[in-house]
């Protein structure tokens, strides 16, 4: 389903999470942590119009990710903190080494749905650190890293 075949309503939530910072809250279960309410932030450069939602998942668990990622942490760990973003009522980090991937159909779906609860755009200085941090990181393939960098050769 494309953005212009979504109900109304639907569309609305549509056009205010499928752009580049598009945040919302939704159930999510990672690995065996149980499910439990998320922050989710889209990094595509143009979502919209991509077939693949790349999304970064906001945790508490700041040093335990820290840890993971020993000397890399400052590369690829986007923190967020309530006094630079509002969508966050304590500081957390985004990992950028651990994208969540969505079929836009499936995303178009869980909004229908009514799973996202949409937050306020994260802010461009939060974009520009995800951005840096997908550089740097090494588990997106170059495919997946082109969503959300944009093709160099067009300027992006």
């Amino acid at each position: 389903m494309r953005l212009f075949e979504a109900p109304s309503a639907s569309k609305l939530v549509l056009q205010t999470l499928l752009v580049r910072g598009g945040a919302f809250r939704a159930r999510y279960e990672f690995l065996n942590e149980g499910p439990k309410e998320r922050i989710f932030v889209v990094a595509n450069l143009k979502p919209a119009e991509d077939a693949t939602i790349i999304l970064f998942s906001a945790t508490t668990q700041i040093a335990k990710r820290r840890a993971h990622h020993k000397g890399r942490a400052a590369l690829v760990l986007v923190p967020l903190d309530p006094a630079d973003y509002s969508g966050v009522t304590e500081p957390c980090v985004l990992d950028c080494e651990s994208p969540i991937k969505r079929k836009i159909s499936d995303f178009v779906k869980h909004v229908e749905d009514r799973q996202y609860t949409p937050l306020t755009t994260a802010p461009e200085a939060i974009m520009t650190k995800i951005v840096l941090a997908v550089r740097a990181a090494r588990s997106l393939s170059a495919v997946e890293k082109r969503l959300v960098l944009g093709d160099r050769s067009d300027g992006s």
